[in-house]
């Protein structure tokens, strides 16, 4: 009987230390942008980076501008989409698609995409 209560003692014990373990390994996957101030004139850069992605297979992200104070003067794929196909349109002003797909999966965290940014006078 005593024997009986050690054990699960020990099972408790256990699980209690493994649950903080396994609940703090979890990690957010998210995107993100820089944020960058400009004047009248003025370039601007905008990388959007991927943190912590596991097995991504594909992704659609929209970035929203104002098309009256800004043109969109270039973009670049960033590393994070090197095995990846993908697309940017910018063909609307005001926005900017950047669609991908993986077969393998994007994992990992970099850059997805740089936009550089031309101001209006």
């Amino acid at each position: 009987m005593k024997r009986r209560i050690y054990v699960l003692l020990l099972i408790c014990c256990l699980l209690f230390v493994a649950v903080p373990v396994f609940a703090g390994a979890a990690t957010e996957q998210q995107v993100t942008a820089n944020t960058v101030a400009v004047t009248a004139g003025d370039t601007a850069t905008v990388t959007l980076k991927a943190e912590n992605f596991s097995n991504i297979a594909a992704l659609d992200v929209y970035i929203y501008y104002d098309a009256q104070v800004l043109s969109v003067s270039s973009t670049g794929n960033g590393s994070m989409l090197s095995g990846a196909q993908s697309s940017v349109n910018t063909a609307q002003a005001g926005t900017i698609t950047l669609s991908a797909m993986a077969l393998n999966g994007m994992s990992g965290s970099g850059t997805l995409l740089t936009v550089n940014f031309a101001t209006k006078a």
